[in-house]
């Protein structure tokens, strides 16, 4: 459980919004912790990439170029952005 404190007009304007939409002053601000858990871990997970490109890219100790492979980033059905950057990580 986690219990937040929150400006009086941010939580006047999730009240309304609550009531507009017909969802419970709980279910908004739990959806949108849930999107943005998401998004920073697609950033994680694509500055990964990134760093992986770029140690790919660097030159190996005899001078030659190593390749450079596109990241490709697939989700089976279920998983998540956070599943997914946790076994990257090996977590």
């Amino acid at each position: 459980m986690l219990a937040l404190r929150l400006p009086e007009g941010v939580e006047q304007r999730l009240s309304a919004l609550a009531r507009a939409t017909g969802k419970t002053n709980s279910h908004l601000p739990r959806q949108a912790i849930v999107k943005h858990i998401d998004e920073l871990a697609a950033q994680a997970l694509a500055q990964d990439s990134l760093s992986l490109a770029k140690i790919r890219s660097a030159r190996s100790a005899n001078g030659a170029v190593l390749p450079i492979g596109k990241p490709v980033v697939t989700f089976s059905r279920g998983e998540s952005f956070v599943s997914r950057l946790r076994a990257a990580r090996g977590r």
